[in-house]
């Protein structure tokens, strides 16, 4: 299994980590705990997985937070 943090996202050579992204939430839900405000998801993984897995490729709406 690969590193999240490893996952390209936009071809600008930032990564998609979620816990850096502005749209990136933590739920009250403890069977999916981890959210995407961009994206309109709760996972039980985080989100720019679950978007990976499910499109096939990386996550395109990554912000980073220290960034804007």
């Amino acid at each position: 299994m690969s590193d999240i943090r490893s996952e390209k996202t936009d071809g600008h050579g930032t990564r998609a980590y979620c816990p850096r992204c502005i749209h990136f939430s933590i739920t009250w839900d403890r069977q999916a705990p981890y959210g995407c405000r961009a994206y309109g998801v709760r996972t039980s993984q985080h989100p720019s997985r679950s978007v990976l897995a499910a499109s096939g490729i990386p996550c395109q709406l990554f912000r980073d937070k220290r960034t804007g």
